[in-house]
C-alpha cells in the first residue's frame, strides 16, 4: 500500500512555513507532498505568498502545488485540500503551516493508520494530545500514559480516511454554506447563524471553528477522534490572520512540551473508545 500523502495548508506566514517544511522534509522520502496555497485578499499578501511558494519549492522540489487566485479562507481552503487529496488517496494527512512536527511524527501517523484503519468507530487520529487532558501537559505525565489514546478535540495534523470522512459530509454542508464568502477574520459576524445551525443538529455546546465543526460532525456520525497521549508537534502560530497572541499565551500553546522521543504500541479498546465518545458527547451537549 502506498504511503499516505501529506498536504500542507498555507496562507501568508513564510517564517512559520519555513520551520514547518524544514521539520517535515526529512520525513517524506518516497511520499507525495502537496502544497495548498490560499489566494490574497490584500495586496500585501502577494509578496508573502510568493515567498511561500519559493520555500515549498526549496524543500520539496518534486512537490505538487495547488495555488488559489483568490482567497477561500481557512475553512473552505482546508475543505478543498482534503477533498482534492481524497480524489486520489484513501487516507491523508493535512498540516497547517504553523505546525512543527517532531522528527518521528509521520512515522507514528503511519503506524496509527494501520492500527485503526479498520475500526469504524475511529474517525481521525493524530499524535498530539495538546492540553486536551491538562494533567498530561508535563513530560512525566505523558510518559506515564504512553500507549494510551485520548480524545482529540481539534484537527491539528490529523490523519483522515476517505470512507469515514464521507460519512460526515452531510453534517458539514450547512456549516460550509454558512461561512461561504465570509473571510475568517469576520466569522464572528455570523456566529449566531453557525451556532443555530448546530443546535438544530442537536449540538448545544460548540465553538464556531472548523475544528469544532469536524469533531461535532464525527460525533453525529457515531465516530470519535483520538490522539496519542504524547505531544509530538509544536504549534507555533502565535501571529496570523486568525491568530491572537494574547489567546495563544492564555491558552498555553507555547507551554505544551513535546515528548523527547518516539513512542509506539498505541491502541485503544472498544470500551475505551466508547468512554471517550461518551465524554465528547457530553462536552458538545449532544
Amino acid at each position: 500500500m502506498p504511503k499516505t500523502p501529506v498536504g500542507i495548508i498555507s496562507f501568508n506566514r513564510p517564517k512559520y512555513l519555513f520551520d514547518c517544511c524544514k521539520a517535515l522534509q526529512p520525513q517524506c522520502e518516497e511520499r507525495d507532498v502537496y502544497f495548498f496555497q490560499d489566494g490574497p485578499f490584500k495586496d500585501s499578501h502577494i509578496k508573502e505568498i510568493e515567498s511561500n511558494l519559493e520555500i515549498f519549492a526549496y524543500f520539496f522540489p518534486s512537490g505538487i502545488v495547488h495555488k488559489q487566485e483568490s482567497n477561500l479562507g481557512i475553512g473552505y481552503h482546508t475543505k478543498y485540500a482534503r477533498e482534492t487529496l481524497f480524489e486520489k488517496y484513501e487516507a491523508i494527512t493535512t498540516i497547517e503551516d504553523d505546525l512543527v512536527l517532531c522528527p518521528w511524527y509521520v512515522e507514528m501517523i503511519d503506524e496509527l493508520e494501520i492500527t485503526f484503519r479498520d475500526n469504524e468507530f475511529v474517525g481521525m487520529v493524530n499524535a498530539f494530545a495538546g492540553n486536551t487532558i491538562r494533567e498530561r501537559n508535563s513530560i512525566n505525565d505523558q510518559k506515564n500514559n504512553i500507549g494510551k489514546m485520548c480524545q482529540m478535540d481539534h484537527s491539528l495534523a490529523p490523519l483522515v480516511w476517505r470512507d469515514k470522512y464521507s460519512k460526515i459530509q452531510n453534517n458539514l454542508l450547512g456549516y460550509y454554506e454558512t461561512i461561504k464568502n465570509i473571510n475568517y477574520v469576520n466569522k464572528d459576524s455570523i456566529k449566531t447563524q453557525i451556532l443555530d445551525y448546530w443546535r438544530k443538529k442537536g449540538v448545544n455546546r460548540i465553538t464556531i471553528s472548523q475544528d469544532s465543526a469536524i469533531v461535532a460532525s464525527m460525533l453525529l456520525a457515531g465516530q470519535v477522534n483520538i490522539s496519542t497521549s504524547t505531544n509530538n508537534l509544536s504549534y507555533i502560530g502565535k501571529v496570523g490572520v486568525h491568530g491572537d497572541p494574547r489567546a495563544y499565551d492564555d491558552y498555553g500553546f507555547g507551554r505544551w512540551p513535546t515528548y523527547p522521543e518516539k513512542t509506539t504500541n498505541y491502541n485503544c479498546s472498544q470500551e475505551e473508545l466508547k468512554q471517550i465518545y461518551k465524554s465528547m458527547l457530553a462536552k458538545y451537549g449532544i
